[in-house]
């Protein structure tokens, strides 16, 4: 996927207002403010992530609508939430 494909989203989008797991995610936008309580990083095909919770501070968080998280590592792979919603772009249907 090249950089103007992910600029429109090409490749889909998933509300996630709980979970997503075992995804190719290149980008998450939180819509309305969320509390993180899963965020896993891996390689793009990856079945299981590393835990990045702590490595990015967002343990205990609220993150405030309208941020952007992106990963270090190739995607994210799962991610959960206890309140609020994302909108999750990824890399494949």
């Amino acid at each position: 996927m090249d950089d103007n494909s992910k600029l429109i989203g090409e490749n889909g989008c998933m509300f996630v207002d709980n979970s997503a797991t075992n995804q190719d995610i290149y980008m998450i936008t939180v819509l309305e403010a969320a509390t993180f309580t899963t965020l896993k990083e891996g390689s793009n095909k990856s079945v299981t992530g590393t835990d990045v919770m702590s490595d990015i501070n967002l343990t205990g968080k609220t993150i405030p609508a309208g941020a952007i998280l992106t990963p270090y590592d190739e995607v994210f792979t799962d991610v959960t939430v206890s309140g609020g919603s994302l909108m999750v772009y990824k890399l494949g249907k």
